[in-house]
């Protein structure tokens, strides 16, 4: 750790602020945060600019930067899922129920009885991406001068980290890979920054799977006044609109990027202009979802950042005419705040790809296919999603 100076403002001193920063102080930070301590613990943001003497929103920076440039990057052991089979008879039961899905991938993960919370929510979505790559692996999904959209999310990580890993480029030419949603510098369930499950970042790795593929990037998450200047503006979508998509899907739940916004210990200054209308709607969320009293119940999806009201399943008690329409206004604020692609842009995808499971995102992914609004014609889920979808 540099040497005290009593004379100088640490972490935040205008001395400090200006200095200009290098490749190697951005490694040097981004391996400080992420290197734990002798008691398993990664430091906080105040202790790296504590300890490298800048302006902790200097630090952040910089650290994004060294991941966004591949300065560094985050190497875990790789080990394969746990397995666990496909479960035909509710990919059979999802079909009839869904006209509009073309193939379904549901597979048993009672067999994960071992894990819980957290834990076995990544274990899910590890085996799901796992699955999904195998298709996409196959060629089954992909051709020549495909425009590929992508989300953030778990789901979407873990397709393209398998992906990433092949012994060769997968056989599509002049590939063009689409972030449709930037970076919001996600949390994981640890509170902490996680990066990788950014759409940015999705959407650099996937196109290294490609021989000589392009990818677009947003690069920004709440400034809508630019989108004009970025692949959402009308001209420019016009000329890379994707033809598939690979997106997960969320709740507004714990573990949320934006529920943590509200709920978690350290709120991101990237996220500031929607920490008020967002913390509304949290806890109208709370007590909707208290008021319907079914368990694992959501009162709000996510869809690339386009959050969008779940009803009720049978089960439980209906919600009000007023209630509905404030949360409704809520959400369609925060939607119009987001840099992110828009319901229509949406709309205009020819085949989308969900992958996304757990038996919360169950009755968001049900809401979703009974709008009828997407081409939603792919799906790789597990086997407690499928059953809150099929209301068994």
């Amino acid at each position: 750790m540099p040497a005290e100076n009593p004379g100088q403002t640490r972490g935040n001193g205008a001395n400090v602020a200006h200095r200009p920063i290098t490749d190697d102080d951005r490694i040097k930070m981004a391996i400080a945060k992420y290197t734990t301590n002798e008691n398993g613990e990664l430091p906080t943001w105040a202790r790296v600019a504590v300890d490298f003497d800048r302006d902790e929103g200097v630090v952040r920076d910089a650290v994004k930067t060294a991941f966004r440039r591949r300065l560094v990057r985050i190497v875990g052991r790789r080990r394969s899922p746990l397995p666990c089979p496909r479960h035909s008879e509710l990919e059979s039961c999802l079909k009839r129920r869904y006209r509009q899905l073309r193939s379904v991938i549901v597979l048993d993960t009672t067999q994960l009885g071992g894990l819980s919370g957290p834990q076995l929510d990544d274990e899910i979505h590890r085996s799901l991406g796992r699955e999904a790559a195998k298709i996409i692996a196959e060629g089954w999904v992909f051709k020549d001068g495909d425009v590929i959209g992508v989300g953030a999310g778990r789901g979407v990580y873990y397709t393209v980290d398998e992906l990433s890993v092949l012994a060769e480029p997968m056989f599509c030419e002049n590939i063009k890979i689409v972030s449709m949603t930037g970076s919001v510098e996600a949390r994981n369930h640890m509170a902490d920054l996680a990066f990788h499950m950014d759409a940015d970042l999705h959407a650099l790795n996937l196109m290294r799977c490609f021989t000589g593929a392009t990818a677009e990037f947003i690069a920004g998450p709440i400034t809508p006044a630019e989108r004009n200047h970025t692949i959402l503006g009308p001209d420019k979508w016009q000329r890379c609109r994707p033809n598939h998509a690979l997106v997960g899907v969320g709740v507004l739940a714990s573990g949320h990027r934006f529920y943590e916004e509200v709920r978690g210990p350290e709120p991101r200054s990237i996220l500031r202009p929607l920490r008020e209308d967002l913390t509304t709607l949290v806890d109208c969320c709370a007590n909707i979802e208290t008021h319907v009293g079914v368990d694992g119940y959501a009162a709000v999806g996510d869809l690339c950042h386009q959050l969008f009201f779940i009803d009720p399943p049978a089960n439980g008690k209906p919600v009000g005419k007023g209630l509905r329409e404030n949360i409704e206004k809520l959400i369609d604020q925060i939607n119009s705040c987001t840099l992110t692609v828009s319901e229509a842009q949406l709309q205009s995808i020819e085949n989308i790809t969900v992958i996304a499971g757990t038996a919360r995102k169950g009755f968001a992914l049900a809401a979703l296919l009974n709008s009828h609004k997407y081409h939603i014609h792919h799906m790789c889920t597990d086997s407690t999603a499928a059953q809150a979808m099929l209301g068994t």
